[in-house]
């Protein structure tokens, strides 16, 4: 039974297409070293639970699209865009998470026997509580899949 390792992959490769990935970790995200830029723009995959269903199994996946925010060095401060790139950072990061639901709802993923039914997936913007100065964007996705593996 590889389930698991092929939805893990199939997701990992579609997040690796973008140009605004440099990164794509698994597992408990506190254990991924934030403090290292050279991972970033980072997307991270991790597990919340699960079910079944006759021969459809849903396993609930955490998917994070973060980057480092950059402090300008220039004393000027707008109070809209502020003094550093912030804005730039969530729509980057935007466009990433945008992309993997996309995929999943009648891309790649979907092609591939991985779907989503619901009509609204939430995510939520990530800032300041991550450590370092980064920010972006977490989603936990019910991502449905065929149970290939039934014993008939």
């Amino acid at each position: 039974m590889t389930l698991i390792y092929d939805l893990l992959d199939k997701v990992k490769k579609e997040l690796e297409k973008s140009p605004l990935v440099n990164m794509v970790s698994f597992g408990y995200i506190p254990e991924v070293e934030l403090e290292k830029t050279t991972l970033f723009p980072l997307s991270h995959i991790s597990f919340s639970d699960g079910y079944s269903e006759r021969q459809v199994i849903t396993v609930n996946l955490s998917i994070y699209c973060l980057d480092i925010v950059d402090e300008s060095k220039s004393g000027s401060r707008d109070l809209f865009i502020g003094n550093d790139n912030l804005q730039d950072v969530l729509n980057e990061q935007f466009q990433v998470m945008t992309s993997i639901i996309d995929s999943l709802r009648r891309g790649s993923l979907q092609q591939n026997g991985l779907f989503i039914e619901e009509e609204i997936v939430d995510w939520e913007v990530v800032m300041d509580n991550m450590g370092a100065d980064i920010a972006g964007y977490s989603a936990t996705i019910p991502i449905k899949m065929y149970n290939q593996n039934l014993s008939c």
